[in-house]
């Protein structure tokens, strides 16, 4: 099957009451892929009925997802199961229907406290062509408050305006707004944040950062012309390191957040080590290396995290949107 591109919506003019909610029913599609996640998506799909629309893919589960999937929606729609589900969400946005659309993944609940902060933003920026919604990881069940994954104030651009802003298909580049367009920040507190249940183990954390995701990031990386070098490699994996643990409060958690920053350095270590695998397969082809050609996709790279509700150009990636 090859991969669908997501379509670009283009701008048409707001038609006053198109966003009001019906039959208590905020105008939102949900946009959720999902691979053998039974558990959590029972904690997930419950906590949606706020929306008009559920759009769910399936990654081709095999442990009842599906049929967990099925009590809430008839809209699933079948993806070959692959590392990442950027690419999915993204051609499901032809299949979007409200004017708005909410980025989900099986592993994050949203507050009721949320819910009724959405519906008012809705309502008070109408011409917005997004928003970034309060959001807090846990690790182990337990909320985060050291390191790259554990600001209080993070924030994650998650509703996008179908005809203002798109979801795209690469790894840890996932939404973004349309030039010319507002994004809204709501504030982060104790009660209304989503629950990012991102990791139970250290094995899963190091699965995603060491081997899924840096493959990916590199391909993305290839794809923006960026060139490989030894000083970015280092300089990137000792500051992110160094950035989590000290700057950003690692060492508070003690052996945890040791272990947390030194997992990211590593994350920022291997996703150059695979461009340096990619780079030198293309000089051996005799093809241009990163750098030399010239990319039509664009040249923001993107990184690990959602953070602090900054619309200023990061100097680091872990500044920039995460999965």
């Amino acid at each position: 099957m090859s991969e669908p591109q997501a379509q670009l919506h283009h701008q048409q003019p707001h038609q006053q009451g198109c966003d009001v909610p019906v039959h208590g029913k905020l105008p939102i599609s949900v946009v959720l892929a999902f691979r053998n996640e039974k558990a959590m998506l029972q904690e997930c799909l419950p906590r949606l009925s706020f929306c008009s629309q559920l759009i769910l893919i399936d990654m081709q589960s095999t442990d009842g997802s599906r049929e967990v999937a099925q009590r809430f929606t008839h809209e699933i729609y079948d993806w070959p199961a692959e590392p990442i589900a950027d690419p999915a969400r993204a051609w499901a946005m032809q299949h979007v229907t409200e004017p708005w659309m909410l980025k989900v993944d099986p592993d994050e609940q949203f507050p009721e406290a949320l819910v009724g902060e959405i519906a008012a933003a809705l309502k008070q920026y109408p011409e917005a062509g997004g928003f970034r919604l309060p959001m807090r990881y846990y690790f182990k069940r337990k909320i985060l408050t050291g390191t790259v994954w554990g600001s209080a104030t993070m924030t994650t651009l998650a509703l996008l305006h179908r005809e203002r802003g798109r979801l795209l298909p690469w790894c840890n580049r996932v939404t973004e707004v349309l030039p010319g367009f507002a994004t809204v920040s709501l504030p982060n507190t104790d009660e209304n944040h989503i629950r990012h249940l991102w990791c139970d183990s250290y094995r899963d954390l190091a699965h995603k950062h060491l081997i899924r995701y840096p493959r990916k990031d590199a391909q993305r990386m290839l794809d923006e012309a960026r060139p490989f070098r030894w000083r970015t490699l280092l300089g990137e994996a000792v500051g992110s390191f160094w950035n989590s643990y000290r700057h950003l409060d690692g060492w508070r958690l003690g052996l945890r957040g040791l272990l947390l920053s030194l997992i990211y350095g590593a994350y920022h270590f291997m996703m150059h080590w695979h461009l340096r695998r990619l780079t030198k397969q293309i000089t051996s082809l005799g093809l241009n290396p990163p750098g030399v050609a010239i990319s039509n996709k664009p040249s923001s790279a993107a990184p690990g995290l959602e953070n602090h509700a900054s619309a200023a150009t990061p100097t680091f990636p872990w500044q920039r949107d995460a999965a």
